[in-house]
């Protein structure tokens, strides 16, 4: 039979190729004799390895082969055994080893309990050193062995179900084998690829990819290391990672298949390895070589490695933090500032903000001011380091100024190091640096949901008119609000109780198809990505007809709650949130005023969203307070509420002097409003025009500051301000190469203030 098999095997086609296998499985799948299988069996062996033959043959020749072993009745078990060593013995003819090395432990492996068959089985294993030298059949062997191996586990029922393993795991160095077979097949790609370049459909051997090689290596490593309850000792993780990620001639499927390989096996390191693994390789990677994979590995090594050492606690789903020195770190930071990938960089800048406070042991966070200011310290080393050799001694001054007063009094702070010499990517970690503080605040102050009494400069004065149109579910009733984008959500729902003569704890409001809970009430309409003509649906959860004692007894609520909120526990949380911190201690203006001036866009934005979220600069309030009484300006008062020590150490210099000097109301308008004047620009004149008109229509609406409003006013009319704000609107006034976003928020405020300015001169003239 053989020899009719061999005689049409080698005049026919392909076609009739694929029919004849089929044939001599179903033959060796029915056959009740031993013989006969085995014949059949030797057969499909040296078919599938004809060095001539297609791939796709090959592979029909291993299933055939395979479901014959796994199948038939007359296999027996020292048949599969001996097919296991065949399959070795193809994957050690990649590596120069010595061919009588491993006989005599191949001998025992194939004796065993087995010993009747030793003859049979030698003169089985010899056979499969027959066939040409140049046939490569590493990847058939690996999933030949893969599955023969497999099929021995799933005998559930037999008391040896893994005893294959066992003898493999005893009689020979697989794990070894297999991760050397690796390198030199790493090696051969390199070398069939030449000019071209490695990918991972290289042909390897002119019939299987690289990447067939590499799954199929990596895959049976992960099988076996996880059937026989084996650790990979370091040599062999080292070996790995070597190959297939710091070595020269890696590819990019080399490091994303390691990668998600040591993602996927970490359970099959032990700690010490896994600790070495983490600090000896993964941190050693550069910044630009970190793929999503690659951050996945280095997030659950960091997990391992920090909650061997104790330094993290698993609480539930949670990772409590229990000590700040993180191994790791740093490299978290690098990873954020550094990484080309954004996606990347927005998992590690969220990663910094929950290991430096979201996810702290409660215990910790008692002294928060300590812990926003060695988060603000940290940020204004790597600012310092990246902005060195930008913007000219000014910009690097204030980040120096500011960091040596930080670091004098804060925790201590890991180290840093920015190496990247280029501009663009100094440009790109300051930006990443100032997303990062910016929701550092978000993150931290969303969690503080009562109304405040520091208010964000941002909900400070009033935006650009936002028309509400809400719909009233229970009766499909509309009617429309007008609001302004700096307004908070809470004032809305406000407006709507009492529009709907409802409690305002009823109000339910939906916007762009999602609910927005009383916990997001302090939110401004602009954060929440509302449009000029926003529709919202309004329901109301309350039972029963609303009557007119409802609204009266939300006043008293009201009232009530605002007793609570300006107590003194409420402002000494208030005085410990991020913004303020930033704002009142950390002195962070004169610093983001010269980054700002860099002239790049995406910075300039990334600060003005940052300057919007905190507290507004004390000194541009001060130099406004000239004009009034220091006893009724609303900006004394909230200095009076929230000043904590470092406050009066924190004004410049020049600003000192001017009040020495005592200047005219006339000069220090003119000195925070016209863009040419020392130390100004068109952003910091936009700045000052919003602090100017939170002085003139303040968001808040209390006895005390409606009675600085009409002093300060009044002030401001006389020094001839009305004029000074049209003047800022003349095409001259605004330098042409200043952006358009810049450029129309000064028109727009300007023309808020003018409008108002005029409407109170007029009616001031009437009076």
């Amino acid at each position: 039979m053989c020899v009719c098999v061999f005689q049409s095997w080698e005049v026919e086609s392909d076609r009739v190729r694929q029919k004849l296998l089929s044939l001599i499985g179903r033959i060796g799948r029915e056959a009740r004799s031993e013989a006969t299988t085995g014949k059949v069996l030797e057969v499909l062996w040296e078919l599938a390895h004809l060095p001539t033959l297609p791939t796709s043959l090959v592979q029909q020749a291993s299933e055939e082969h395979l479901a014959i072993l796994t199948d038939a009745y007359a296999v027996k078990e020292t048949v599969k055994r001996c097919y296991i060593i065949k399959c070795i013995e193809d994957i050690k003819k990649t590596q120069t080893e010595e061919e009588g090395k491993t006989s005599d432990i191949q001998t025992s492996f194939l004796t065993g309990s087995w010993g009747k068959k030793k003859a049979k089985e030698n003169s089985l294993a010899k056979s499969s050193q027959q066939g040409s030298p140049q046939a490569v059949w590493v990847v058939p062997a690996l999933r030949q062995l893969h599955e023969i191996t497999r099929s021995f586990i799933k005998q559930t029922y037999q008391k040896q179900d893994k005893s294959i393993i066992q003898d493999l795991k005893k009689n020979f160095e697989i794990v070894k084998l297999i991760t050397g077979s690796l390198v030199v097949c790493h090696r051969l790609a390199v070398s069939a690829a030449g000019n071209n370049g490695l990918t991972g459909h290289t042909l390897v051997d002119g019939r299987y990819t690289y990447q067939e090689y590499l799954d199929g290596h990596l895959r049976f490593l992960a099988f076996f290391l996880q059937e026989a309850s084996l650790y990979l000792v370091w040599n062999r993780a080292k070996e790995l990672w070597d190959c297939l990620v710091s070595g020269p001639e890696v590819c990019e499927l080399d490091r994303e298949m390691c990668f998600e390989w040591f993602t996927k096996g970490q359970h099959d390191l032990e700690s010490d390895v896994q600790q070495q693994l983490f600090k000896e390789k993964i941190l050693k990677l550069e910044p630009y070589e970190i793929t999503m994979n690659g951050f996945n590995l280095f997030k659950t090594f960091f997990e391992n490695v920090n909650l061997c050492d104790h330094r993290l606690k698993r609480q539930g789903t949670q990772l409590c933090v229990e000590r700040l020195d993180l191994a790791g770190m740093d490299f978290i930071w690098r990873i954020a500032m550094e990484t080309p990938d954004e996606e990347i960089a927005n998992e590690a800048i969220q990663l910094i903000i929950t290991y430096s406070y979201t996810n702290l042991n409660p215990k910790m966070k008692k002294d928060s001011v300590s812990l926003h200011k060695k988060f603000i310290a940290d940020c204004y080393k790597r600012l310092e380091a990246a902005s060195s050799a930008l913007g000219g001694p000014t910009l690097t001054h204030a980040v120096t100024r500011a960091t040596k007063m930080l670091t004098a009094t804060t925790m201590p702070t890991v180290a840093t190091s920015v190496q990247s010499p280029s501009r663009s990517t100094k440009l790109v970690i300051i930006e990443r640096l100032l997303l990062l503080a910016e929701r550092y605040v978000i993150t931290i102050e969303d969690l503080y949901s009562v109304p405040r009494t520091i208010l964000p400069h941002g909900a400070s004065f009033n935006g650009h008119p936002v028309s509400l149109h809400v719909t009233y579910e229970s009766t499909k009733d509309t009617f429309t609000l007008e609001a302004h984008s700096n307004e908070t959500i809470g004032s809305i729902r406000w407006k709507i109780a009492e529009h709907l003569n409802c409690p305002v704890d009823n109000v339910q409001i939906f916007a762009n198809d999602s609910v927005l809970t009383m916990n997001r009430d302090q939110k401004l309409l602009s954060q929440l990505g509302f449009s000029d003509e926003q529709s919202l649906t309004v329901k109301s959860s309350g039972t029963g007809t609303p009557s007119g004692g409802s609204s009266e007894s939300s006043v008293s609520a009201s009232s009530s709650s605002s007793a609570v909120f300006n107590s003194a526990y409420a402002m000494e949380q208030e005085k410990s949130l991020p913004g303020v911190v930033m704002a009142l201690v950390c002195n962070v203006f004169e610093m983001l005023y010269q980054l700002a001036n860099l002239d790049e866009p995406r910075i300039t934005l990334r600060v003005r969203k940052l300057l919007l979220l905190i507290p507004t600069d004390p000194e541009v309030q001060d130099a406004l307070d000239n004009f009034v009484p220091k006893e009724s300006s609303v900006w004394s008062h909230q200095k009076t509420l929230f000043t904590l020590g470092q406050g009066s150490g924190s004004r410049s210099p020049s600003l000192g002097s001017k009040q020495q000097h005592q200047p005219s109301a006339a000069s220090i308008l003119e000195s925070l409003f016209r863009s040419s004047a020392p130390g100004m620009s068109t952003f910091r004149v936009l700045y000052n025009l919003e602090v100017l008109s939170s002085k003139l229509m303040p968001t808040s609406d209390d006895e005390m500051a409606k009675t600085s409003v009409k002093s300060f006013c009044e002030n401001f009319l006389k020094a001839g301000g009305l004029s000074l704000v049209v003047n800022v609107m003349q095409r001259d006034s605004i330098p042409s190469e200043v952006d358009y976003e810049t450029r129309q928020g000064v028109y727009s405020i300007c023309l808020q203030l003018a409008r108002y300015t005029y409407t109170h001169t007029h009616t001031h003239t009437q009076h």
